[in-house]
């Protein structure tokens, strides 16, 4: 299959047929070329939300979260729908990376490996990194790019999934399709 043609199946499923689409491409015998496949964590692929407490304005309170980063509270947290396609993704031999916000410790990391949620690049936040999360995200993600030898993350041919309405903005403006992990999420627990 050309490469014109995979960039326009992939197209398709990022703007007409979502992540059902891709889920056919990957259950297929169709060849495919995704490039790679950028997930979040939080709202993403893992419900935290008893340890989240928002702000009057609607910002995620970071001290209040940082509180409850034990090892019991994020033993606590659960899979999200997006978690099985992460799963099968990454076993139809896709590259995953995780891009999360999240300031990661050696419990979250155990959590992803007690889930079977498998990657082969892990990008978190350094605790002094106070970016919003589309400027972080980005940032992070073009050093990654360079770092696998390409100009930049639009040129990677990925796909990312994010809840975070900002993130989402942020990542079409550089051209990366993005997916509402918020919105998929649902679709998969309604069907």
């Amino acid at each position: 299959m050309s490469s014109e043609k995979i960039s326009k199946n992939r197209r398709f499923f990022a703007l007409q047929g979502g992540l059902e689409r891709l889920e056919q491409l990957i259950g297929s015998k169709e060849e495919t070329d995704m490039g790679y496949v950028i997930f979040d964590l939080d709202g993403t692929v893992i419900c935290s939300k008893h340890r989240q407490l928002n702000k009057p304005g609607g910002s995620l309170d970071l001290d209040h979260w940082r509180e409850n980063c034990t090892a019991e509270k994020i033993a606590a947290d659960s899979l999200l729908p997006l978690a099985e396609s992460m799963k099968a993704i990454y076993e139809a031999g896709h590259t995953i990376i995780v891009c999360t916000s999240r300031i990661c410790q050696s419990y979250d990391m155990e959590f992803l490996d007690r889930h079977g949620l498998k990657y082969h690049h892990f990008i978190s936040r350094h605790e002094t990194d106070a970016r919003a999360d589309g400027e972080y995200k980005i940032a992070r993600l073009e050093e990654l790019a360079k770092q696998l030898g390409f100009p930049n993350v639009a040129s990677m041919n990925a796909i990312m999934f994010d809840d975070n309405l900002e993130v989402i903005r942020a990542m079409v403006s550089i051209g990366v399709h993005c997916f509402d992990a918020t919105r998929e999420n649902a679709r998969k627990i309604a069907a």
